[in-house]
């Protein structure tokens, strides 16, 4: 078996560091064990120097995850590199002698993680696809799982992934030293989605191995630095000023986006919007016009004599429902709350439409509700009276903004 090196970095990780040495050594025995210590203000050099065959490197200074990394990596002697987190703990047995029997049995893949779990057993999120702005969309938009954030495949061997978690890579040195090791300028954070990344460049794939589980203790790897900072000036670096920014955008509209309704709503009100612009001519084109629909469906007007099938599929009142509902939206138009002063009213009742949804304000969404079923039947029985659109329209765009400029006040 080919020798593999531990590389694991630490900065103030005494709690830690101890439980993640004895499971390499209980699991997976042979393994040459490079502790590189980032200048640790606790005990943690004390611990590392009391273990067995560590070998212990003390920088000065922190120098940073990628670069405390890279400076292991030269004072490691394996044909295989393991780059672990010291708040992990190695479950399986031989686990990393699998993950680097993967490498020798499937070229294709250059880098390969394990399965992540908790303390109690339950699943760890464990791979990723690339954090961009596409998938930012997808994730939090439009609600596709496993678009954005960490998720774990559904897979009982080796398998293909865009992305792995940082805890645990494993790759060959050869590979690791081609690509150019972890890039430097990542001082902690997104050098995992950088190195996969660079392997995808070079036609190497990256895989997930869920035979292998390792305990993942989140949150102690970066214990006592400046989290927040560092992942914000990492995830700059990796995307680029505007990207990054831009993503962030989206994850705020996320917020808003939360509630699964607000999507379908402003769809449907666009494509309204859209349809409204009578783009084609309703002289051209009389029989695909809204209302010569509606009149063929209920029996009179141009084409009256189809809609004979159409009412005895449809009983009376759904009929009522589905033509006058159509035909009340048909007579909305935008411009009718858009005109004039009106336009200084659209933010904030926007604003407040948002609010009410986000903030889940079941008093305000059931007014909202009521008056809508207030102002149905004599839409539905008397759709070409303008005044029931108008009075739910101007009712409504005072509601919201009144809301709107009550919660903008606040803040």
């Amino acid at each position: 078996m080919a020798l593999i090196s531990v590389i694991i970095v630490t900065y103030n990780n005494a709690g830690t560091i101890k439980k993640c040495v004895d499971s390499i050594t209980d699991k997976n025995p042979g393994c040459q064990i490079v502790v590189v210590d980032n200048n640790s203000t606790d005990l943690t050099c004390r611990v590392v120097e009391s273990l067995k065959s560590v070998n212990l490197i003390t920088s000065n200074q922190n120098l940073g995850f990628s670069k405390g990394v890279n400076l292991g990596v030269k004072h490691a002697s394996g044909d295989y590199l393991v780059i672990l987190n010291p708040d992990t703990i190695l479950r399986a047995k031989n686990g990393f002698n699998i993950l680097v029997d993967d490498l020798i049995n499937h070229k294709k893949f250059g880098l390969v993680g394990p399965k992540f779990i908790n303390n109690n057993g339950s699943i760890q999120p464990s791979v990723r696809n690339y954090p961009t702005m596409i998938n930012a969309i997808k994730e939090y938009i439009f609600h596709v799982k496993a678009g954005y954030d960490f998720y774990t495949p559904y897979c009982n061997e080796l398998c293909k992934v865009e992305t792995i978690y940082g805890a645990c890579l494993v790759m060959s040195r050869n590979v690791y030293l081609k690509i150019g090791g972890l890039d430097e300028r990542f001082f902690m954070y997104y050098e995992e989605f950088d190195l996969c990344r660079r392997l995808e460049r070079v036609g190497l794939q990256v895989g997930f191995e869920p035979r292998v589980e390792l305990v993942h203790e989140v949150g102690y790897s970066g214990k006592g630095q400046t989290t927040p900072t560092f992942l914000v000036e990492s995830a700059k670096k990796y995307h680029g000023r505007a990207e990054f920014h831009l993503i962030q955008l989206t994850l705020r509209l996320g917020k808003i986006f939360e509630n699964k309704l607000i999507l379908p709503v402003i769809l449907g009100i666009f494509s309204y919007w859209f349809l409204t612009l009578k783009l084609f001519s309703p002289t051209i084109f009389t029989s695909l016009t809204v209302i010569n629909g509606i009149n063929t469906i209920r029996g009179y007007g141009e084409a009256a004599g189809m809609p004979y099938l159409l009412n005895w599929l449809l009983t009376n009142k759904i009929q009522i429902v589905v033509v006058g509902t159509i035909q009340w939206l048909s007579y909305f138009q935008p411009s009718l709350y858009f005109n004039g002063w009106t336009v200084l009213l659209i933010l904030p009742a926007i604003y407040g439409f948002f609010r009410i949804v986000t903030n889940k304000d079941r008093r305000l969404q059931r007014v909202l509700v009521l008056l809508l079923l207030l102002a149905l039947p004599g839409s539905l029985y008397y759709p070409d009276r303008v005044w029931t659109v108008s009075l739910v329209g101007w009712l409504f765009m005072g509601i919201l903004t009144c809301y709107g400029i009550a919660k903008f006040t606040k803040r």
